[in-house]
């Protein structure tokens, strides 16, 4: 028989992701989140052709027509300068061929989507729980929260995020301390109305590269009647909790972004962040995290960000959903229960830690890319400029596909746990 109970931290993407998966096997899962209240902040984010596959395996086929009522529905990125110059395309999905294409959506729109499903499939989430202390036997778990209540279960899966108090307990004295990345990603919104283009066929979503930086701009709404933009910039100090909020707050986020930009007088990055409200920007401040010695221990494994945090890329809600995917596979069949489930938890590991190795680089590669910044009268501009229409245009043809990075397919993961 698989567990009859799965405790699972964290109601933020993962956790939510897998308790629908294991749902739909008949397995009872209970969420518990330490806010107090669901999500009401975030900005957009895409969701490529991994990600929406990956949640179909979580939610079921029916959950990708939902997502893609809730937000811009794109198959192609374009690739341009700041000048407006068209290097050719990125492509992020092929529904004609993959089943998938891509969507960005808003992060609260994506949150309160797998709460509700979650409710609908009788999963319950309860908030405002903060663990005191976990144990664990040879025959389950009990967590203990600050409330004074407590719980049992088989496993419990720890999908708390980056300051993970599950990893405290797989880890124990070997648990790192998150630290902050010195980067802030700072997104801010425009009506599409506002936004001058360079030429008349020049189409969002769109890369615009500049010596200032790599600009993201996307269209959101499912009529796409907004456009979000996001950009990299340096920090060199954590603020906490509070200190960011009221960073986001006062305005100062939205101008630090202007000032990096303050160079660039072309279009269409003047109208996106010239036309932006200071105070309704929104704030993302990842913080990086050692490659753990262990994302598990007896009966407390760990997803997401909790196990392996990614640079700011686009690809840490892909990551958690592909976890969520692929753990509840495993935790779903008979025969891997029957060898136990530190043994479901090592095969979890050594087979997501190669797709994670991977993607971890590619991140960090464009990450890098994302806020480099050029001398726009050096030579380094140009050579930069060239390189990249060398590769775009020449070397790929005008289109980069992804097909083994957004284009991968977790159903396709062995979920059989060999004898130990």
């Amino acid at each position: 028989m698989p567990p009859n109970h799965v405790l699972i931290m964290g109601a933020g993407i993962g956790g939510p992701a897998l308790a629908l998966s294991l749902a739909r096997q008949g397995i009872r899962a209970t969420v518990f989140e330490i806010r107090p209240s669901p999500q009401q902040s975030g900005g957009s984010i895409t969701l490529a052709a991994n990600a929406l596959s990956a949640l179909s395996v979580c939610g079921g086929q029916e959950i990708y027509p939902k997502v893609k009522a809730l937000g811009y529905v794109y198959e192609r990125m374009g690739m341009n300068d700041d000048s407006g110059y068209f290097y050719g395309t990125l492509q992020v999905g092929d529904e004609k061929k993959d089943g998938f294409a891509a969507v960005r959506i808003m992060r609260t729109e994506l949150h309160k989507l797998l709460l509700e499903e979650c409710k609908a499939r009788g999963v319950e989430t309860l908030f405002g729980k903060k663990a005191k202390e976990i144990k664990q036997d040879s025959k389950g778990v009990n967590v203990e929260f600050e409330d004074g209540t407590q719980v049992n279960g088989d496993i419990l899966i720890g999908a708390d995020g980056i300051h993970s108090q599950a990893r405290k307990h797989v880890l124990l004295d070997k648990a790192p301390i998150p630290e902050f990345s010195k980067t802030i990603v700072v997104n801010g919104f425009v009506p599409r109305s506002t936004v001058i283009t360079p030429r008349p066929d020049y189409e969002f979503p769109a890369t615009i590269i500049s010596p200032s930086g790599f600009l993201g701009a996307f269209l959101v709404g499912p009529k796409g009647d907004k456009v979000a933009w996001g950009v990299n910039t340096t920090v060199t100090a954590d603020k906490g909790r509070e200190g960011w909020e009221e960073f986001k707050r006062s305005g100062e986020a939205a101008r630090l972004a202007r000032e990096d930009y303050a160079n660039i007088k072309t279009e269409p990055i003047r109208s996106l962040l010239d036309n932006m409200d200071e105070k309704h920007v929104q704030l993302w401040v990842p913080f990086r995290l050692p490659i753990l010695p262990a994302w598990s221990r007896g009966r407390v494994g760990l997803i997401g960000d909790a196990a392996h945090a990614m640079p700011p890329n686009g690809q840490g809600t892909a990551m958690a959903f592909e976890d969520a995917a692929f753990l509840g596979r495993l935790l779903g069949d008979e025969e891997n229960w029957a060898k136990g489930p530190e043994a479901i938890f090592k095969h979890f590991e050594k087979i997501r830690a190669v797709r994670l190795d991977g993607v971890r680089k590619m991140s960090a590669k464009m990450g890098e890319n994302l806020k480099k910044r050029s001398d726009p009268e050096g030579w380094g501009w140009w050579l930069k400029k060239w390189a990249i229409w060398a590769y775009i245009s020449v070397w790929n043809r005008g289109t980069i596909k992804t097909n083994g990075f957004m284009g991968f397919d977790v159903a396709k993961l062995d979920a059989k746990v060999s004898a130990a």
